[in-house]
């Protein structure tokens, strides 16, 4: 298994104008496919566990849906996911309900991390309410690949994109824990990574093949992010009403005749 790191030499915080007054946390994820033998499955993921572990990682992270298939038929465990996408090939909604646990952060490592799950890494207003809640490192378990219904478009580079820009909007690391892999209809991109609240990629999985990545993340670069550019300090949460509205979808442009942008009925997609 493929071995990935960012160890020892931490990237400058570029805005940094005091100390930091904690060491770096070590940070594994693994990328591995899905194998139908459950005994060969969890050895699979335990190698990945302990390369991570081999070279000091304190915290590791695994892939949404881990010890199943992306779907399985039998409710073996619950999620906390938030949003539920229903695009071609990725009809949750058939599966899961919206969770309702809200944005919760757990202490790890010296650390604050919060774990909300795959197509929850699209939605700002989630990043930003763990990031208020005190979350320095977001961690999306992920299952996310090729759009059945158009073959030709790699939404990878827009996955990971939105995901670096939440986090530098929120200054938290994020790790993204995606699957390989064939399962049809579906074939999972990989290309698992961390980045920091610079919008640096850490460190990084390939596309096709299993794979351990791990980083050392200097936790305090939120600070000094947050203090060069004081997001949350001016912001209007008083003007934000809209976000609060029950959800419906956007207006159509002007002159359109089509159906309300991100309408989900059949004929479109949303992954």
């Amino acid at each position: 298994m493929k071995l990935l790191t960012a160890i020892e030499a931490v990237p400058e915080s570029l805005a940094r104008v005091e100390p930091s007054h904690r060491a770096p946390v070590r940070v594994g994820a693994v990328q591995q496919r899905w194998h139908p033998d459950a005994a060969a499955h969890r050895a699979a993921l335990s190698e990945g566990v302990r390369a991570a572990a081999g070279v000091g990682a304190a915290v590791v992270c695994l892939q949404e849906l881990t010890l199943s298939p992306y779907f399985a038929v039998t409710l073996v465990a619950r999620t906390r996911k938030l949003h539920i996408p229903q695009g071609a090939g990725y009809h949750e909604d058939h599966y899961f309900r919206p969770g309702t646990t809200g944005y919760p952060t757990v202490p790890l490592a010296g650390g604050r991390f919060g774990f909300p799950t795959c197509w929850d890494q699209w939605f700002p207003e989630l990043a930003r309410a763990y990031s208020l809640a005190g979350a320095e490192v977001l961690v999306y378990p992920t299952a996310i690949g090729s759009e059945p219904e158009l073959p030709g478009f790699d939404t990878e580079p827009l996955w990971q994109q939105v995901i670096v820009g939440n986090g530098i909007a929120n200054g938290t690391f994020m790790i993204a824990v995606n699957r390989i892999g064939h399962e049809p209809p579906l074939t999972f991109y990989g290309s698992s990574f961390m980045s920091d609240p610079y919008g640096r990629i850490l460190v990084q999985a390939p596309r096709d093949e299993p794979a351990v990545v791990v980083a050392d993340l200097d936790l305090d670069q939120r600070r000094d992010w947050l203090r060069l550019f004081p997001f949350f300090a001016t912001r209007r949460p008083d003007t934000y009403t809209p976000l609060t509205e029950p959800a419906r979808a956007p207006v159509a442009p002007v002159g359109a005749d089509s159906a309300p942008l991100g309408d989900t009925s059949e004929g479109s997609s949303a992954t």
